[in-house]
């Protein structure tokens, strides 16, 4: 009779916390950096110049780039492919560019197997490319705002979620490599 209470207690525990991982899988505030809010918003020409893809082939992605922004405290996000914050720079310009997207498996899943000296391409609706090399990869927290910062040089943040309820992000910087930009 005790074992039969402790089953249904164990299998009601179970069913909410598939729950709420299931809604936990599904919250685009997940993607989110808690106190990170772009200051102002630049409409940008986009046109040709707009990136299309994002491509690393060390680790078999190959994914759409879909144009996102940060409205009040919502972060857009897609499940079609990345997202790239265009309150940041266009990826190879001046500045930091944002790309961001869920650890899913038919999207960043891989990401974290991404290591210094990758390279990453991004592809453009024009039909050119840039070639950034990863420099360095870290596990932060969400309220970590310094990796989204804008810089002086030529670089991506990439970053998805990481941990049991993704409470950290995996975050991968990467530098236009000069010798192979066209």
């Amino acid at each position: 009779m005790m074992s039969a209470k402790l089953f249904t207690y164990f299998g009601a525990v179970c069913l909410i916390s598939a729950l709420f991982l299931l809604w936990q899988r599904s919250n685009p505030k997940r993607l989110m950096f808690s106190s990170f809010f772009p200051s102002k918003v630049e409409t940008l020409s986009l046109k040709d110049s707009q990136p299309t893809r994002l491509i690393i082939r060390n680790s078999n992605i190959d994914l759409p780039i879909i144009p996102a922004k940060v409205k009040g405290q919502n972060w857009e996000t897609t499940t079609q492919g990345v997202s790239w914050l265009i309150n940041s720079s266009l990826p190879g310009e001046e500045g930091n560019s944002v790309i961001y997207g869920h650890n899913w498996e038919n999207l960043l899943g891989n990401l974290i197997s991404v290591k210094p000296g990758y390279q990453i391409e991004i592809a453009y609706k024009d039909g050119s490319k840039k070639i950034f090399t990863v420099d360095s990869t870290a596990i932060v927290s969400p309220k970590n705002i310094s990796v989204l910062k804008q810089s002086k040089d030529k670089k991506i943040t990439l970053y998805t979620c990481i941990g049991l309820f993704d409470e950290k992000r995996f975050v991968v910087v990467a530098k236009i490599d000069k010798k192979l930009a066209n």
